[in-house]
């Protein structure tokens, strides 16, 4: 029985680094000395782009593209738009890790952003994770890389679908974590063929939600009394 239980547990092991899907740690971005892991859990590199910058929202005119830089706010009635300062990962279900060790700044909760953490990892990096059910840390506590910060299990905030916004700080200004993609990274070739799929579906995406803004506000509009 001891050995069937070992060479079953061997397997998993196997199985998991095989598929890619026990990289919960798995590190991809590098900030200065810091290396950061992919802030959820039990994701592959390949579902972590599936389900971010490569995912098409369900509500796409309200929640926006996921990428850095997209346009959000631009919808009946909003008249300014502005620029999307983070990353978005789209799940049913997100326990949500913390990408590099540090001391919690800030927890909070409001309309916008639902439960919310800020981490501080060094004198110039901070982290920021938003839209979350429940948040399992408080403010000052210290936390390690891969420490589950919360859970999201439904749409927070002014998100329409579930979802995880993750930011980072450098030097007091929002960075996009793409583009610091560490270069040594186990999975180097996934990760440049995901990018490459990317900028080809990058401008047939915001084409398609620009139309779909003007349709949507064109009926808006009609709708005012």
């Amino acid at each position: 029985m001891k050995k069937l239980f070992t060479i079953f547990f061997l397997l998993t092991i196997y199985e998991c680094v095989a598929i890619m899907e026990c990289n919960a740690s798995e590190e991809l971005f590098q900030i200065e000395q810091l290396n950061l892991i992919v802030p959820v859990t039990d994701a592959s590199i390949e579902q972590f782009f599936d389900r971010s910058i490569l995912y098409r929202p369900t509500f796409i005119v309200q929640d926006g593209l996921p990428w850095y830089g997209a346009i959000r706010d631009d919808w009946y009635p909003h008249t300014k738009p502005r620029k999307h300062y983070g990353v978005d990962y789209y799940a049913d279900t997100i326990f949500v890790l913390a990408m590099e060790k540090g001391t919690v700044l800030k927890v909070g909760k409001n309309r916008k952003a639902g439960g919310n953490v800020r981490i501080l990892h060094s004198d110039s990096i901070e982290t920021m994770y938003l839209h979350l059910s429940k948040v399992f840390v408080w403010n000052g506590k210290t936390v390690q890389r891969g420490d589950t910060l919360g859970i999201i299990t439904k749409p927070e905030g002014n998100a329409y679908q579930t979802q995880l916004h993750f930011s980072i700080v450098r030097k007091g200004k929002f960075i996009n974590p793409f583009d610091y993609l560490k270069t040594s990274i186990r999975f180097r070739e996934t990760v440049q063929r995901r990018l490459m799929e990317f900028q080809k579906t990058k401008i047939e995406r915001e084409w398609e939600r620009k139309k779909l803004v003007e349709e949507f506000n064109r009926f808006q509009t009609n709708q005012v009394p």
